[in-house]
């Protein structure tokens, strides 16, 4: 609709947007012939240049009752915003083995992740609103557009890299607590 009057093309939108306004910008890429941003995103590569973010709090976050009867502690990213849990940990080159990212939904539903943009492989735990694993998937492939999801409701999941739930036993059960 104005994006025409600006002379903006569908990408030039997506790219200016941002990861919050997609939703409108969704709508306008669809009155110019797109079905959706997605079908936008996947006609052009899109790296972390487009999408800068400001930090993201970070959380101290501990692991009770895994097999190694010891408390495991992360130090965790939260995605405390519609923008930071979209964007999540694409374009990331790296992450340390106690570091990872939290997403927090709100309320209990069942949740699907894909990997696309991401570079490193990931674990991902499911967690319920009392703060119990629920569901873990390990070592999503990185960059792939299939959809995960465990099925059951969770209220979080946390992002971690791939293989650190067998390295220290978390499984289902297993609780978790944070603070800032």
């Amino acid at each position: 609709m104005y994006c025409e009057q600006e002379g903006l093309g569908c990408k030039s939108l997506v790219r200016a947007a941002g990861l919050g306004a997609l939703f409108a910008v969704g709508l306008a890429c669809q009155e110019m012939g797109k079905n959706s941003v997605k079908e936008v995103l996947q006609e052009e590569d899109v790296t972390a240049e487009h999408y800068k973010m400001s930090p993201l709090p970070r959380l101290r976050l501990s692991f009770e009752g895994s097999f190694s009867r010891q408390v495991e502690v992360f130090w965790v990213e939260l995605a405390h915003t519609p923008e930071a849990a979209a964007r999540g940990l694409m374009w990331r080159k790296s992450l340390g083995p106690r570091e990872g990212m939290l997403f927090d939904f709100g309320r209990e539903g069942e949740r699907s992740f894909w990997m696309k943009n991401t570079l490193l492989s990931l674990d991902l735990v499911f967690i319920s609103e009392e703060k119990r694993v629920v569901g873990i998937i390990e070592r999503a492939k990185p960059q792939s557009l299939q959809s995960l999801s465990i099925g059951l409701p969770s209220r979080y999941v946390l992002e971690l890299p791939a293989g650190t739930c067998a390295k220290v036993g978390v499984r289902m059960g297993t609780s978790l607590s944070w603070q800032p």
